[in-house]
């Protein structure tokens, strides 16, 4: 085991002291610091293994203002982009809270949310039925293809991209 990854594993459990529901400014450091973990390759499949996912997901649910979800729903879509996270990722239940980070989150946080779903998306089939209902992809055809934040549409088309690739997907009408 290298010194950058027990320097990981020894920062992750320092967190799990730390009351991030409760102090905004400490989720805020703690989400941005597993965030910059989450850009390296090599720490993606460590920080799901040691239990990363549920306490991103406890922090966006607790801190419902943009500074609280934005990094933790960054450092998701980050780890979704390796295949071997993707299923816990979907396991976690992180579709159930699509639609409302689709709804409440800032243009950044709805481009992540849609990064996560089209990098579980192109899973083959695996995850179809659970990120592609109709309704989310109604919602994301009549709310989120908006050209004025350019993250965001690029991630709608992104997602769209992997809902045609597959014929056992929903319809897009």
């Amino acid at each position: 085991m290298s010194e950058a990854e027990v320097f990981v594993r020894l920062s992750f459990q320092a967190t799990k002291k730390l009351d991030v529901v409760r102090s905004l400014p400490l989720a805020r450091f703690v989400a941005a610091l597993f965030c910059n973990y989450t850009r390296v390759a090599a720490f993606s499949s460590l920080l799901v293994d040691e239990g990363l996912l549920p306490l991103l997901i406890t922090m966006m649910e607790s801190h419902t203002v943009d500074e609280g979800m934005a990094p933790s729903t960054e450092a998701l879509a980050n780890l979704s982009i390796n295949r071997k996270n993707r299923r816990e990722i979907a396991a976690s239940g992180i579709a159930l809270r699509l639609p409302t980070l689709f709804d409440r989150g800032s243009p950044s946080v709805r481009a992540f949310s849609l990064l996560i779903m089209g990098n579980l998306l192109s899973s083959t089939s695996t995850f179809h039925d659970k990120v592609a209902t109709d309704e989310i992809v109604a919602n994301i055809l009549d709310n989120l293809l908006d050209i004025r934040h350019a993250k965001q549409f690029n991630a709608v088309a992104y997602c769209l991209y992997q809902l045609s690739l597959l014929e056992a997907s929903c319809e897009v009408q």
